[in-house]
């Protein structure tokens, strides 16, 4: 588990350990600086995109896949959410706002889903 406080905004030194949720979760398929890829199917670019402008749009997305991307809602708890998002919204985009596990708690379902929703 990270060792920092969601509910504030991560120290310099911290945000090492948002990375590397980040490379462990996402850059096999998005890359390290979050380009994106062609390949074996299509991986969209999560950097300098102005969707990551919302934090719920990636929580939404992280709990509940989306056309090709898993779901993580049994992979990850709130906190690792909340890390994930955290670099994908600030450091691959420049936002600012904090994302906490509060954030990540008011979308998460009990129920996972089975099944790409977007199908």
């Amino acid at each position: 588990m990270l060792a920092w406080n969601v509910i504030n905004v991560p120290s310099t030194e911290n945000r090492a350990g948002l990375k590397k949720r980040y490379d462990d979760s996402c850059a096999g398929c998005h890359m390290q600086k979050g380009d994106g890829a062609y390949g074996a199917g299509y991986y969209p670019s999560l950097a300098n995109n102005s969707k990551m402008q919302s934090k719920y749009y990636i929580i939404r997305v992280l709990i509940n896949g989306l056309r090709g991307i898993p779901s993580f809602h049994s992979m990850m708890n709130d906190a690792q959410i909340a890390a994930v998002t955290q670099y994908v919204h600030s450091d691959l985009n420049n936002f600012t706002d904090t994302v906490t596990t509060a954030n990540v708690a008011q979308l998460r379902h009990d129920f996972p889903p089975g099944s790409d929703p977007s199908d």
